[in-house]
């Protein structure tokens, strides 16, 4: 029964979101001025994670669910509820306070033999946390998306022709023809000149240009500079012995008195060398600061001045890998500025930046041995594009097949009778030539393109299709009737969303202020 409510409430929500209507100050989007908050998306984007963790279990990993794409989502799913409500306004469609109470009363999950139960209903929403109130104004929102669903579906239906055209394409196999051009055929082709390289650096400076990069000065101040140093009463020992006893002790072997007080006089004298060693680093860095004479104050009190390479803050030195925000902290730090004090695990440091390197586009002769090899496989595999290109427009013009290939060395393959929706047999899996694959006849031989996978150009011709068996159509008609038409009407219904959003933008009504990736 909580499964039923549960089904309720997000009947809608994959297609139309979770209904909610709580609002605050920050806005992702505005409809007719009424304002979807974060919070909103907030709420929407848990629900679709719940119900994937739900449907998936343990087969949910990482990277499926972050392939989904939820954010944008749930974003969309948000969007296209408040679009629907507009419209409902604007075409004068509501929904009396009747509709709900008799919606409500006639559903099973709150009856039984027959009969409603008010303790069911507030069982129910008890156990989801909704309060009457809230489950009747998200229920309400709902009635109103399903006429709107209705009135936009009411016209949508399904012909016998459709229906059998959809047993065909799933049940009858192809056969083709196809030959291949090869980037890595074309390489040794590829001599590049001084000129060509200068030209794709320029056009492909990022690949290339070297970021940012920054030189520091520093001081570093250890903990094990003064840990050696550090005398510890005996009373603290034992105090801390008898702090940490049970969980050292804890899942090993007994430790002996010595082996305890050993540990405890390690670990303090770390305590006791950080505190010494932040207080050396917050001393210097209020006398560097306001002097402003760092390398002055290291030799007046004998610290050891380090200095780093340049280096870009994408990839700072490995010793500085534990301090926490390096990066961050390091971002906006202008020349000779000293920063705060940092730490890590071992220490505290004082940076003061010595030198700025801004990005730029090196020339050739620093990048030419990395270029080069780049420039040839991009050349090679736009060279095997073209050509491909231009041997299909021969074709479909109606020049013959084999003469064709045979005047370009390519040899001629064929992948025997396949289903177009499964992996294309000698060539591979590729959605596009698929799709492309069912629109091809003996009148219509060829794709309108050739078709790019791992570096190879395949153009491809119709061959065969193999005579269908029907005897089994008659048993899927009803299923396939069915599905076609729970397809067109969601189809039909997204094509509508599409366009009023497209119509609201332009009419200054739907404002999107925040993109998915940014929430």
């Amino acid at each position: 029964m909580k499964l039923l409510l549960f089904l309720i409430i997000v009947v809608f929500a994959l297609y139309f979101g979770s209904m909610g209507g709580e609002q605050t100050a920050e806005a992702i989007a505005t409809v007719d001025g009424k304002p979807i908050a974060y919070v909103e998306f907030e709420r929407e984007y848990q629900n679709l994670v719940k119900m994937i963790q739900q449907h998936y279990e343990e087969r949910l990993t990482d990277n499926l669910l972050k392939s989904l794409n939820l954010k944008q989502q749930a974003l969309d799913n948000l969007i296209a509820q408040a679009i629907t409500l507009s419209k409902a306004r604007d075409w004068g469609i509501s929904v009396s306070d009747a509709e709900v109470r008799n919606s409500i009363l006639s559903f099973p999950g709150f009856q039984r033999d027959g009969v409603f139960h008010e303790y069911l209903y507030r069982d129910l929403l008890e156990m989801n946390h909704m309060t009457p109130e809230e489950f009747e104004a998200v229920h309400k929102k709902n009635i109103l998306v399903e006429k709107i669903r209705e009135l936009l579906q009411s016209g949508i239906f399904v012909t016998d022709r459709e229906v059998h055209d959809l047993y065909v394409i799933r049940n009858e196999k192809i056969n083709v023809q196809f030959v291949t051009t090869r980037a890595a055929d074309l390489v040794k082709s590829i001599t590049p000149t001084t000129k060509d390289m200068e030209t794709f650096l320029e056009r492909n400076g990022d690949r290339f240009r070297v970021p940012e990069q920054i030189r520091l000065r520093y001081l570093k101040f250890t903990a094990t500079e003064t840990a050696d140093r550090v005398d510890l009463p005996e009373t603290e020992i034992t105090e801390y012995i008898e702090e940490h006893r049970d969980a050292w002790q804890k899942g090993t072997a007994h430790l002996t008195d010595s082996i305890l007080r050993n540990r405890a006089i390690s670990e303090l004298k770390q305590i006791r060398g950080m505190q010494i060693a932040a207080k050396k680093a917050r001393d210097a860095h209020d006398t560097i600061y306001q002097e402003e004479n760092f390398q002055q104050f290291a030799a007046e009190n004998r610290y050891r001045v380090h200095t780093t390479d340049f280096f870009p803050l994408s990839e700072p030195p490995r010793e500085f890998s534990n301090i926490a925000d390096f990066t961050k902290k390091m971002l906006d730090l202008q020349k000779n500025e000293l920063s705060r004090v940092m730490s890590d695990e071992t220490g505290y440091y004082l940076f003061e930046l010595v030198e700025k390197k801004p990005a730029h586009l090196p020339p050739l002769k620093d990048v030419e041995s990395r270029l080069k090899p780049i420039f040839i496989a991009v050349t090679s595999q736009r060279l095997a594009e073209e050509k491909a290109v231009s041997i299909l427009e021969r074709l479909r013009k109606g020049e013959d097949w084999p003469k064709v290939c045979t005047a370009n060395g390519l040899n001629i393959s064929e992948t025997g009778f396949f289903l177009p929706g499964e992996s294309i047999p000698k060539i591979g899996a590729s959605e596009d030539l698929s799709n492309a694959l069912v629109q091809l006849t003996a009148n219509n031989p060829y794709p309108e393109k050739p078709f790019v996978m791992d570096g190879n150009v395949h153009i491809v011709k119709f061959a065969a299709r193999d005579r269908i068996d029907s005897k089994d159509f008659e048993t899927e008609k009803d299923n396939l009737k069915e599905a076609l038409l729970r397809f067109k009407q969601e189809n039909i219904m997204q094509v509508w969303l599409d366009a009023s959003k497209a119509a609201m933008i332009k009419a200054g009504r739907l404002k999107i202020s925040k993109n998915a990736k940014d929430l």
